[in-house]
């Protein structure tokens, strides 16, 4: 129990987006530091590509929140003669949408008509 000749490398493994983490102990295969080694590598790899790809995801989110901003700002400025009602509706529509793509959870507006509390 004592000995280093008995040790066996323990090696816990968890997804980069999950909260489980799972015990592994191998006596055979990490017994060798070079093994070893190169397991912590090639992991580290692993969880890095998953760091680069989320954040290519939340640059996409961000660049599709900000082509909606400018379609919705486009449809109300140039809405055609008499369709200044739906031409805002939309344009309210696209700017809730730009706002979910962006991450924004929370949506709180009032008017003399309506008003809306809306928390996730």
């Amino acid at each position: 129990m004592g000995s280093n000749k008995n040790k066996q490398d323990e090696v816990k493994l968890s997804a980069p987006w999950g909260g489980y983490q799972q015990k592994f102990s191998q006596s055979g295969k990490f017994n060798h530091s070079e093994a070893s080694k190169h397991f912590v590598e090639e992991r580290s790899k692993v969880h890095t590509q998953y760091i680069i790809e989320q954040e290519k995801t939340k640059r996409l989110g961000l660049v599709l929140s900000v082509i909606l901003l400018i379609v919705a700002m486009l449809i109300v400025l140039f809405s055609p003669e008499g369709k200044e009602i739906v031409s805002y509706w939309i344009g309210g529509a696209l700017l809730l949408f730009s706002a979910g793509a962006a991450g924004y959870k929370r949506l709180w507006a009032k008017t003399p008509l309506i008003e809306v509390d809306a928390d996730h």
